[in-house]
């Protein structure tokens, strides 16, 4: 199977990718390393350095994808509320040009929130089931 894994420098994107190059897929990386970092990734999989919102290379990316793990996002708080254009701008927009993409070929989209859904609430540990 080849997997598309957009923010795939992050810890979660870089071990998930190992994951799977270990199960036998074929991964590809997009990452714009905003929080990513290039030296997360081995030399297992191809990785382009992008943004999510640039539908051309994305649109690129997916011919041949059969899944995309959709892990690229601005999740800090602080973040968003000092930018709160550039969070809405790859967030909302990012992930709505993911899903139109993997709709393109038919490819499968897995989707990963951040624990930012939960705004500044400082109780630890964060549980699902609280209000956000």
């Amino acid at each position: 199977m080849r997997l598309l894994i957009t923010g795939g420098a992050g810890f979660i994107g870089s071990n998930l990718a190992e994951l799977a190059v270990a199960s036998g897929h074929d991964v590809v990386v997009l990452d714009d390393l905003s929080t990513g970092y290039l030296d997360n990734l081995g030399a297992y999989v191809e990785f382009v350095e992008g943004s999510i919102l640039d539908k051309d290379r994305l649109a690129s990316m997916v011919r041949g994808v059969d899944s995309i793990v959709h892990l690229a996002a601005l999740g800090s708080v602080p973040r968003s509320i000092a930018n709160p254009g550039a969070t809405h701008a790859v967030n909302t927009n990012g992930t709505f040009a993911v899903l139109e993409a993997a709709r393109s070929v038919g490819a499968h989209v897995v989707f990963s929130s951040s624990s930012s859904v939960y705004g500044m609430n400082p109780a630890l540990p964060k549980h699902e089931r609280e209000w956000v």
